[in-house]
């Protein structure tokens, strides 16, 4: 018996809002009672490759959808199209599909230009097609939500933009080359409302400075792919989290960092192939005073470690701090920054580092090495508060041996400490034994710590 048939228009229009739009549409030819369904969806999902039919018939889909719409409210409106500009599919008939959309009130917009090609996704550095999307997109008084991805197409702005209940953005892989209207872009007089902002990989040229002011900002991350010779200056009093990943730290000048409670910075390039390290790392450790939780992943630690004048920059603790997240490596003397951080943070309770993998061949050399002087480990009660430490991709170096050392030397309220051991084939299996024998001969200042031994599948390791 079909009773969902028999139930009100209303409910049947929530039940197929749940369905994908292919399925709803599947729906609709089904069954006379189910046509109207697809009327009505305030949930448009219009996903090129998800419909697997050719360009034409993808687009002949679309305009009846939108064609039979019965004039309600669009909540969500999603577009992801190949590069178009063909005999089938060009920008005057996406432009049309977005115009459809914003007269309906739309307040969740998603526009997706994907590539068919991978090696588009590399040529940030080539000229690049300018789209324009209709400019009423730019004006839009309903939407809540905007994504925006272009494939490294330059995308062409009007004179005037303004969202004014605007509250997440989501940019990626868009050209800018305009610093005065990108820079009015990213400010309170076209965002007034912004809480989210996320910027993936978008290419900024012809800039000097990237000025970015959300007086409501909460939420900032910054992904970036290539190096870049402009500054940031960013303006944001009530930013809670800033995520920043890149090949090398970013020039960043911000009086609103006080207000942080999260902050991650990941540096994906090699500090050796520059000739000068910048003072940029420090620069923003100097005014991360309040952070809660911060990762310094990647390459950073290393950049840190290449700054003479690290050591004198930090005039007082992070009290606030909680959480530390480090990304080290298992062959560069790395110790001394780990200490100073740590003695800069009196109250930190949890620890996490990841090692970057080496080859077992430099590792045995490299294991050689004294890393550090003794006097560095007799370091006292210094993590009293430390509780839990996670230490991942360990290959068992002379230097991540001494790390954990210091650490069971210093932490007198230390429960947990789990080492997640790197696996390697070729690594025999005497060698590991003899690493985690000394690992847990080591003195432990906590009466109460236990040190968990595991492998990457998380299997538990015990040496007896």
């Amino acid at each position: 018996m079909d009773r969902i048939s028999n139930l009100p228009d209303s409910l049947q229009n929530h039940i197929v809002s749940f369905l994908p739009l292919k399925d709803a549409i599947i729906c609709s030819v089904l069954s006379k009672q189910w046509s109207h369904v697809c009327s009505s969806l305030s949930n448009l999902d219009f996903i090129e490759i998800g419909f697997r039919v050719s360009r034409e018939c993808f687009k002949s889909i679309v305009d009846q959808i939108l064609s039979r719409h019965d004039g309600s409210d669009i909540r969500k409106f999603c577009l992801m199209v190949s590069p178009f500009e063909d005999e089938f599919l060009s920008l005057l008939h996406v432009n049309t599909w977005i115009s459809f959309a914003l007269r309906h009130n739309v307040q969740e917009l998603y526009m997706f230009i994907s590539s068919n090609r991978p090696e588009d996704l590399l040529q940030a550095v080539q000229p690049q097609p300018q789209i324009q999307f209709p400019c009423a997109m730019f004006t839009c008084a309903t939407l809540t939500s905007l994504t925006l991805v272009a494939s490294y197409k330059k995308l062409k702005f009007p004179p005037d933009t303004r969202f004014p209940v605007l509250k997440k953005m989501t940019l990626w892989m868009i050209s800018f080359a305009d610093e005065y209207l990108t820079n009015k872009f990213f400010s309170d007089f076209s965002c007034p409302m912004l809480n989210d902002l996320f910027i993936r990989y978008c290419k900024i040229k012809n800039i000097t400075t990237l000025n970015i002011s959300f007086s409501s900002l909460k939420h900032f991350s910054l992904y970036e792919n290539l190096s870049h010779s402009y500054k940031i200056n960013l303006s944001a009093p009530n930013l809670l989290e800033f995520v920043y990943i890149g090949m090398y730290p970013p020039d960043i000048i911000s009086r609103t960092f006080s207000s942080l409670v999260s902050a991650t910075f990941k540096g994906e390039g090699n500090p050796y192939d520059l000739d000068d390290v910048s003072n940029c790392p420090r620069k923003i450790l100097q005014e991360l005073r309040n952070v809660e939780t911060l990762a310094l992943l990647g390459s950073f630690i290393e950049f840190l470690n290449r700054d003479q004048y690290f050591r004198s920059s930090l005039p007082t603790p992070y009290h606030s701090l909680k959480y530390l997240q480090l990304g080290m490596d298992a062959y560069q003397n790395q110790g001394h920054e780990l200490i100073f951080l740590l003695r800069n943070c009196p109250n930190i309770q949890r620890l996490s580092i990841t090692y970057h993998p080496l080859k077992t061949t430099c590792l045995n050399m490299l294991s050689l090495k004294e890393y550090w002087p003794c006097k560095e480990f007799l370091a006292g009660d210094l993590l009293k508060y430390l509780t839990t430490v996670e230490i991942q991709k360990f290959q068992g170096s002379r230097s991540q041996l001494d790390i954990v050392r210091f650490l069971l030397q210093s932490a007198s309220n230390l429960e947990k400490m789990t080492i997640i051991w790197l696996d390697e084939e070729h690594q025999d299996l005497e060698t590991r034994t003899r690493v985690f024998q000394e690992l847990l001969n080591f003195t432990k200042v906590s009466p109460q710590v236990e040190v968990l031994l595991f492998t990457q599948e998380g299997v538990a390791y015990d040496p007896k």
